[in-house]
Formats: C-alpha cells, structure tokens, sequence
C-alpha cells in the first residue's frame, strides 16, 4: 500500500480505530509508524474530537521522550498518522519478556517518563491515558511517550482547568476520574505514572479484578499489595502518587526528588533476590486494555 511518499508493509499493531503499520519513505528510505484510522469508525464511535485532540497535541509537542508526530496524510475514508518508530516495542512487552525490570532499569525508564510527562504538564496538555502499552522503546531503550487520543490542553490562561470527561483505561485511571465531578487531570496522570512505576517493579497490576465494580471499588479506596521484593523506598514513592486524595497526592516535581529516584546506590543482592523469587505472579494485559470513555464507565 501507498500513501503519500510512504509504502506500508509489515502490521505493528491493532487499536480501536485500526491499525499501525511499517512505512518507508520511498524517497529517502526513513522507517516510520503509521497510524492508519478508519473515519467511519471514528464517527461511529464519537471520537471524532479526540483524533483532533491526539494531531493537536502531537503536533505541539517536541521532546526526546515524547513520539514525533512526522506528517498527518488523510484519503477518503482514512486519516494517516506518520510518527517516527520505535523500534524497541512497548513497556508493556518489555516487561512481559524480562518479567519484572530491576531497580537500576526502573529508575532510568521512570526517569525519562516522568521528564516526558513533566514537558507535556509544561506545554499545558495532560496525557490522561498513561500505561506501558502507551510507553514506547526506542532501539537505544528511550522512552518515547505515545497515543495521545485523551489527551486535553489543561491550562486556559495560565489557571488550570477542571475536567468532567471520563476517560482512560480502567486499570490505571485515578480514582477522581470516577467521581463524576470536575478533576485536576496533571495530577490524575501522576496516579496513572505510580500505577506504572508498581508494574515494572512488581511484575503485574497493582489494581486488577475481572469485574468493573469489584476494580473500581478497589481505586476508589486505594487498595493494593506489594510483593515483599520491592524495595521500601520505592514502596513509598509509589504510596504517595497512588494517594486516593489528589490534593495529597505527590507531584513529578516531588517524585523527581524521591530519595528513590535520586538514590545511586543499587542493592545488587536485592536485585538477585527480585529477579529470583518464587512469589512473582507474572504480568498479564489487561482485558480492557483499549482506553475507555464514559459509555463504558459506571
């Protein structure tokens, strides 16, 4: 197939509105992500504004651990969007192959997340569907944050906005999402980013049942475990960005200080002793991995 100066080979990947594949610039034999979006499907599904807002936010956004958005291509019945790729895959099959990250690894993926998440808060746009599916791999291991369909401009003159739309995928949604009323959607993506960090360092969901109800009682109270192998610092870094109060809630600019993040002394035998354990239950995707929006949310 071709579009525009790229022909598209190889499937990469499947979402709700279609697909995304290999391209090659024709010209100058560039690889890229392509993005192709079924327009039909969009309308039927009324996400006609979050295509927009997805092209509005790419196109403002230009940082190293953010995906570029290269070209927007549109035909009669599609929209095309040409990002640059990552070769390394998701967060999500990265840690599905290692089985849990070690705490050195963590903390430079973290690291690159959150500086991502801090210039996308910074250009005033929230994410609001932070999970390792939507955390990309170069093939150096940078993070490249991607799939920006939820996103939103947060900030309208310089005062931060409240947000009422539910959106996200449930498994990882802030427990004020739920709420029905108006939330501050910055510190809705540090919840999100905490749920994250517990799954690169305990190998599966923090917050994970097979009914909606059952799950979403558990993040309305904040209820979870952590395997005895993660370590009690990062135990209470996770803590306070899963505070089920926002306004208690850590923040990037507190995370990024975390003795934690900003500890550089590894604990070799407690890496061993992670990577070793008999107790790890193995990470699973979700059933419900295709971001939601209020039609499927009680």
């Amino acid at each position: 197939m071709i579009i525009g100066d790229f022909e598209l080979t190889n499937l990469l990947g499947e979402g709700a509105f279609g697909q995304v594949r290999l391209g090659t610039n024709m010209r100058t034999e560039e690889r890229v992500a392509v993005k192709i979006m079924e327009l039909q499907r969009i309308k039927d599904l009324g996400m006609s504004v979050n295509v927009r807002r997805e092209i509005s936010s790419l196109k403002k956004l230009r940082h190293p651990n953010v995906v570029k958005l290269i070209e927007v291509l549109k035909s009669s019945s599609h929209i095309y969007l040409v990002c640059e790729l990552a070769e390394g895959g998701d967060l999500f099959d990265k840690i599905a192959e290692q089985e849990l990250f070690d705490e050195e690894t963590t903390r430079n993926y973290f690291r690159q997340i959150l500086a991502g998440v801090s210039y996308c808060h910074s250009m005033g746009i929230c994410h609001r569907d932070l999970k390792p599916e939507n955390i990309l791999l170069a093939a150096d291991g940078t993070v490249r944050i991607s799939d920006f369909g939820f996103s939103r401009a947060c900030i309208d003159q310089h005062a931060v906005i409240q947000v009422y739309t539910r959106v996200g995928t449930p498994n990882f949604i802030a427990p004020e999402v739920l709420s029905g009323r108006g939330y501050d959607a910055f510190s809705a993506d540090v919840w999100s980013a905490g749920a994250v960090l517990f799954v690169m360092l305990a190998g599966y969901l923090p917050f994970d049942e097979e009914d909606l109800e059952s799950l979403y009682t558990k993040i309305r109270r904040g209820e979870f475990k952590y395997p005895r192998y993660v370590h009690p610092l990062a135990r209470n870094l996770i803590s306070s960005m899963l505070v089920v109060d926002p306004l208690k809630r850590n923040t990037i600019e507190g995370v990024l200080k975390d003795p934690w993040m900003t500890n550089k002394h590894l604990d070799k035998s407690r890496v061993r002793r992670t990577l070793s354990t008999k107790h790890h239950r193995g990470l699973r995707r979700p059933s419900r991995n295709v971001a939601v929006d209020a039609r499927w949310l009680p």
